[in-house]
């Protein structure tokens, strides 16, 4: 379900859901129980009833910003309990065993973008220097020093953005070239192909966020990306190595786009509203489909993505409250 337009309606009738447009025709009709997804953009409104029923049935339901970007997500006030919980997260992410833990999630990234490059190039084109680029990073990954976690950050965080940039810059050849880019750019980004791929990560980290609220965790306390109030640092940590996902999603969807398709706000280019929520709805059944080739404990198991991503949060509470000894990481061949 959608509310896109200026003038679109979100509510309740019997059990289903209804959209109507600005002219008060009936636009959309769903049961509530067959319900998956729910987009709200600021041009539209949504009763109240349709977000009590969105809460209880725990439908993914995503605000979203002009530029489509996910702002806020639905989840029940239950799952922001369990303060003991909190306590022991915050004592985890500071002692050695949190920095053990972050090292084993930036491996399971690397090993999981060696594998998607590797998936790309095929087993007559695969060039070599992909594992041989891993080894030296892999090396330093292992040697860092887990008793001062703050040193252990920082080092490990380089370790990650230096192989990141050498596996963005091996994605290059496999972009669209109508909407070619240069470096891989985050917050800020104007060209097409990294505003995609920052809206497909947000997206993820939004999947993320709510499997960490479920398993009653504090999204702000990570082992890897340094705790602050004002962004999800174990949601950051927990996608790292979902995010090959994201970007094998974006070089699909991207393959029929030229810049017609996009447009230009304040120097940067962002998908057409239609297309942004075309772009999310088929991502969000990309995490409901089935992911063959995921490694846990060294066994290969079929999955659903959004499956394996709550089974993160469920693992590394298991670790913080105790019940669990070791966390082994996803990683994912493409």
């Amino acid at each position: 379900m959608t509310v896109s337009e200026f003038g679109d309606y979100l509510g309740v009738q019997g059990l289903d859901f209804i959209s109507k447009n600005d002219k008060g025709e009936l636009h959309n009709r769903v049961p509530i129980y067959q319900a998956k997804q729910i987009l709200l953009t600021p041009k539209g409104c949504v009763s109240t009833r349709a977000l009590l029923f969105a809460a209880v049935y725990g439908i993914n339901t995503l605000v979203l910003s002009h530029s489509g970007k996910p702002l806020s997500v639905l989840v029940p006030l239950s799952q922001l309990a369990n303060g003991e919980l909190k306590l022991k997260q915050f004592e985890f992410c500071r002692s050695p065993r949190g920095s053990e833990m972050a090292k084993k999630i930036v491996e399971a990234k690397l090993l999981s973008q060696k594998a998607f490059l590797d998936s790309l190039y095929g087993a007559k084109q695969r060039i070599e220097y992909h594992a041989e680029a891993l080894e030296k990073p892999v090396r330093l990954l292992r040697a860092v020093d887990p008793r001062d976690s703050r040193s252990a950050r920082k080092q490990l965080l380089s370790v990650e953005s230096s192989y990141g940039e050498f596996y963005f810059q091996s994605l290059r050849p496999f972009f669209n070239r109508k909407l070619a880019t240069g470096a891989r750019i985050g917050r800020g980004a104007y060209d097409p192909m990294n505003n995609m791929l920052n809206l497909g990560y947000a997206v993820l980290e939004s999947e993320v966020l709510k499997a960490i609220l479920s398993a009653m965790l504090d999204p702000s306390m990570g082992v890897l990306h340094t705790s602050h109030s004002s962004k999800f640092s174990l949601a950051l940590d927990l996608m790292e190595p979902h995010r090959t996902i994201v970007d094998k999603f974006v070089l699909r969807f991207s393959e029929r786009l030229g810049l017609r398709d996009f447009q230009l706000r304040f120097g940067r280019f962002f998908l057409t509203q239609d297309l942004t929520i075309e772009f999310l709805s088929q991502l969000d059944r990309e995490f409901d489909s089935f992911l063959e080739g995921g490694k846990v404990r060294g066994r290969s198991q079929r999955f659903r993505v959004r499956t394996a991503i709550q089974d993160e949060a469920v693992k590394f509470a298991r670790v913080v409250e105790g019940k669990d000894q070791e966390y082994e990481p996803i990683t994912i061949s493409l």
